[in-house]
């Protein structure tokens, strides 16, 4: 195949070919030497670029394959074969906005079926958002006004964005945010945010959630989150209560269990305690 590659018509063709069988054999230098030779037929420069990185991704060499896809600018006008490439190794190199400005295009071709296009979005836009609280309020405030309404209304993306904002220093805001969903309906990803953004000393903002206990009795996430704010204050006797609600409500929740037993335990009710570890333990 090296012996002939300049032979023929298009002898790019032939250097490819014999490319992609040196990176089968993991001969990679010999594959290099190859995808140069097939670069000087000047035709054929997208293609050598778009082997050299897929075979640098596959080698595991993510900063090399994105010089090699830089050159190629993933784009609305790319094919298919190429975007895919660029979300595997945008998503390896944890470079989420890049990855975010691709996600139209593959929605819109249908690249990726339903069910890995919404954990690739779910995904890429958590990222973006803890990433924006790590550098500071306006970057946060910068990639909230980024996403779509309909993102904006997404619980789960309320829940990290709400997270961001306590870690900025903006924590009532953080708190109406999430108060204003959780009056209207229950969310888990809600829930589990709140005993991260309320206090003991946010008494007024802590009244309001419990307030909403006859709302959500039948909710084991709203009981688990109640026990934990209880546990602030180490009110163990009424953090055992809502654990206790929260086991009879959602049995298969090991760290319900957990939660529970500790209480039962710094309670002194120690048969209790390890027959709530022993429900632990099975699960």
């Amino acid at each position: 195949m090296v012996k002939g590659a300049n032979q023929g018509e298009l002898p790019a063709l032939n250097w490819l070919a014999a490319a992609r069988a040196a990176q089968h054999q993991q001969h990679y230098p010999q594959r290099n030497d190859y995808l140069k030779q097939a670069e000087a037929e000047p035709r054929a420069k997208n293609a050598v670029n778009t082997s050299r990185c897929r075979y640098l991704y596959q080698q595991g060499e993510f900063e090399q394959a994105r010089q090699a896809l830089d050159t190629l600018v993933p784009c609305s006008k790319s094919n298919d074969s190429l975007l895919l490439l660029a979300t595997d190794l945008y998503q390896a190199q944890q470079d989420w906005a890049a990855l975010r400005a691709l996600l139209p295009i593959i929605n819109k071709r249908q690249l990726v079926d339903e069910t890995r296009f919404t954990q690739l979005s779910l995904t890429t836009n958590s990222a973006l958002l803890t990433e924006a609280a790590d550098k500071g309020e306006q970057a946060l405030d910068n990639c909230w006004g980024w996403f779509s309404r309909a993102e904006r209304n997404n619980n789960h993306y309320v829940a990290l964005y709400a997270m961001g904002l306590n870690r900025c220093g903006r924590s009532i805001d953080a708190w109406k945010l999430v108060y204003k969903k959780i009056k209207s309906a229950a969310d888990d990803d809600l829930f589990a945010a709140i005993p991260h953004l309320l206090s003991t000393s946010d008494t007024e903002y802590r009244q309001q959630f419990f307030g909403l206990e006859s709302k959500y009795v039948t909710q084991a996430n709203y009981h688990v989150c109640a026990a934990q704010l209880y546990l602030q204050n180490r009110d163990f006797s009424l953090a055992k209560n809502h654990y206790l609600q929260a086991s009879q409500l959602d049995e298969s929740n090991k760290s319900t269990w957990l939660g529970l037993a500790e209480c039962q335990h710094q309670l002194g009710e120690h048969y209790g305690a390890s027959q709530s570890y022993k429900q632990a333990a099975v699960l």
